[in-house]
């Protein structure tokens, strides 16, 4: 047990004690009070009150007159007994007789009995049991030769003429409060050797000492059962205080670990992501940075890039939910971009195969918002996939002028397994800034509950004087923390931000209204077809291409990857579809299989009959005529067929 909780225990102890302890104090202090009024009222009533002397004459006068058999009866304990027996018999208002003698004078007659050698005292105690309504016979067990009646008796000699009346006191065998008339007993030789006296309970004497006493012990019966009471309550108060503490403590215990193991995961977590941003002076085309800042101990948020073959392979990623769930997932996902990454040159391929993947491993319902993106260092074309994710901000450095990059939306990943994710393309131009982060920063509230909002985080950004990623996240990091001014933070903030800038002998040109480019990528597999068309319906859509024309683009876009499907023994294709400067829709189609130029095929006569002709052709012979041309290039272990057709 920590020393913390044993203090905490402790104080509880001694606070019960304390309180006991004190109601203690309060009940005897109302007893001695009590008992002393009571006494008082009584020894007034015994020395002012007509009928108590009446009462006292009655009593005196028995005793005095049986006073002279005991001094006979020393002898003869037996006759002494029933002698006392009489006594307290003969007058309802003594309840007991006592015979009591002093220890080193007690008569040869009692020394062998057994209580005499005991305690080296023997007295007889007669006394009426009114309950029982019957005489019973005692020993005094407690040292009478204290008492007041005893010494009252043996020390004044006035009491071997006359008996006297003791102070009123608790009687030790019957609890009455009562007085006790005495006179001394003494032997042949005329000493002193004992004491009888005769008990009278005060409600023989007063009426008014009475009903005190009654009001007493009624009064301190009350204060007993409360006094129990709270001894039994102070009790269960310590057991309930012990028992909650000792779980507090496991509870605590508990927690620490769990904070523990989280820690040692929120480690494990941000080890996973880079730490190494590239940058000047190591790079001189590209400077980035990235944040995170988990609104728990691990969450869902991620980024992470890698630099491939003059290409730079990006994501910025919201897992839904919070806490270790979306942390494993997260963790997943980003093992899943660097497999890809290495594997694909292509953005849509990445993010299609991550939602493959993530709607065929789990079946819990996570899904994860996405943006992926490859950046061609050298040219600066910049392919991308948005899936569900805030679009990036574009901010051009020299102007201040922040725009949003036209985005298609596409599902999440994980939503789908079947879900055709449109890629798209755009140029960069140098000293441009890509800013990308997470919805937890648009979200972010403050204490009136005010969401930052897309526009703030665009206003930001356009005001801003920072001109490195760094500087600016940092900014909009400072911001966004005023902003919530110690709100709870209820989810996670992350942030990506680079530059790219070109390289001296590249010449970088970009139309103003330059359409963006289409992707689909999909497995080399017959199945996958279905893709196709809904693919050619948002690129006629997307360039307004008339309905003729989209059915003799689908014609040659399905005849074109059955060739590559059947015949060349790729794994994947890639479909990229854009148009020129011209209007004239360009799509190419990019397998990973072996070679394979569907363009070399000799023209197919359709003069001869059918039974004369060679098997195959046909398919080419129709691309060819429902297009304006066909090109096939090898490239880096790639079949790429570039397919154009005027659609304006």
């Amino acid at each position: 047990m920590k020393k913390q909780t044993k203090y905490s225990i402790l104080v509880i102890v001694i606070a019960a004690l304390v309180l006991e302890i004190a109601t203690a104090e309060q009940f005897f202090s109302a007893r001695r009070v009590f008992t002393e009024q009571l006494m008082q009222k009584a020894q007034r009533d015994l020395n002012e009150s007509p009928r108590i002397a009446n009462v006292k004459q009655e009593v005196e006068t028995v005793v005095d007159q049986a006073w002279a058999e005991f001094g006979n009866h020393l002898t003869d304990s037996a006759a002494m007994l029933r002698h006392m027996v009489t006594l307290c018999e003969s007058k309802p208002q003594i309840v007991g007789i006592a015979l009591a003698f002093i220890p080193e004078k007690t008569p040869q007659a009692y020394r062998s009995s057994r209580e005499f050698t005991k305690n080296n005292r023997f007295s007889f105690f007669v006394y009426r049991d009114e309950e029982k309504e019957k005489t019973k016979i005692s020993l005094l067990d407690f040292d009478y030769t204290t008492r007041h009646w005893f010494l009252l008796a043996i020390q004044d000699t006035a009491s071997l003429e006359k008996g006297s009346w003791s102070e009123p006191y608790i009687g030790a065998l019957n609890n009455l409060l009562m007085s006790s008339y005495t006179r001394a007993i003494t032997d042949s030789n005329g000493q002193v050797i004992g004491a009888v006296c005769a008990d009278v309970p005060l409600r023989e004497l007063s009426q008014m000492a009475a009903q005190l006493y009654d009001n007493q012990k009624k009064a301190l019966l009350r204060e007993s059962l409360f006094h129990i009471l709270g001894i039994f309550l102070l009790g269960f108060i310590i057991y309930k205080a012990v028992s909650s503490l000792r779980r507090l403590q496991e509870v605590s215990a508990e927690k620490e670990r769990i904070a523990s193991e989280l820690s040692v995961a929120r480690n494990i977590q941000q080890a996973m992501l880079p730490k190494a941003f590239p940058g000047k002076p190591e790079r001189q085309d590209l400077e980035l940075f990235a944040s995170i800042q988990p609104a728990r101990e691990v969450g869902g948020d991620f980024y992470d890039f890698i630099i491939r073959k003059d290409r730079l392979y990006f994501c910025i990623g919201d897992v839904s939910g919070k806490g270790v769930p979306a942390a494993l997932l997260m963790c997943g996902l980003m093992s899943h971009f660097r497999t890809e990454a290495r594997r694909n040159d292509n953005a849509t391929a990445i993010v299609t195969a991550v939602n493959h993947m993530l709607c065929s491993d789990q079946a819990s319902g996570y899904f994860a918002t996405m943006f992926v993106g490859v950046l061609d260092l050298i040219t600066g074309q910049l392919d991308f996939c948005n899936a569900g994710h805030e679009a990036p901000i574009l901010k051009e450095r020299g102007s201040g002028k922040t725009t949003p990059l036209e985005v298609v939306p596409n599902l999440p990943v994980g939503s789908l397994i079947d879900w055709n994710y449109v890629g798209q393309t755009t140029q960069l131009l140098p000293d441009t800034t890509v800013f990308m982060y997470t919805d937890g920063l648009s979200e972010a509230s403050n204490p009136n509950g005010t969401l930052f909002s897309r526009e703030r985080v665009m206003e930001i950004l356009t005001q801003s004087t920072e001109v490195s990623p760094q500087a600016i996240i940092e900014k909009m990091a400072q911001t966004v923390s005023d902003y919530e001014g110690g709100c709870v933070r209820f989810d996670d903030i992350t942030m990506l931000a680079f530059d790219w800038t070109a390289p001296e002998n590249v010449i970088i040109h970009q139309q103003l209204n330059q359409p963006e480019k289409m992707n689909l990528c999909f497995a080399a597999k017959l199945d996958e077809l279905l893709r196709l068309k809904s693919f050619v319906n948002s690129i006629s859509e997307r360039f307004g291409i008339d309905e003729d024309r989209t059915q003799q683009i689908r014609l040659v876009l399905e005849e074109a990857v059955s060739n590559v499907i059947n015949y060349s023994e790729a794994d994947s294709i890639n479909i990229h579809a854009c148009t020129d400067d011209s209007g004239v829709l360009v799509v190419t189609i990019k397998d990973n299989g072996k070679p394979f130029d569907p363009v070399a095929a000799p023209e197919a006569n359709i003069d001869i009959p059918m039974e004369e002709r060679q098997l195959g052709g046909l398919g080419i012979e129709l691309m060819r005529s429902l297009s304006d041309s066909l090109e096939y290039m090898r490239e880096n272990e790639y079949n790429i067929l570039t397919i154009r057709k005027t659609i304006k």
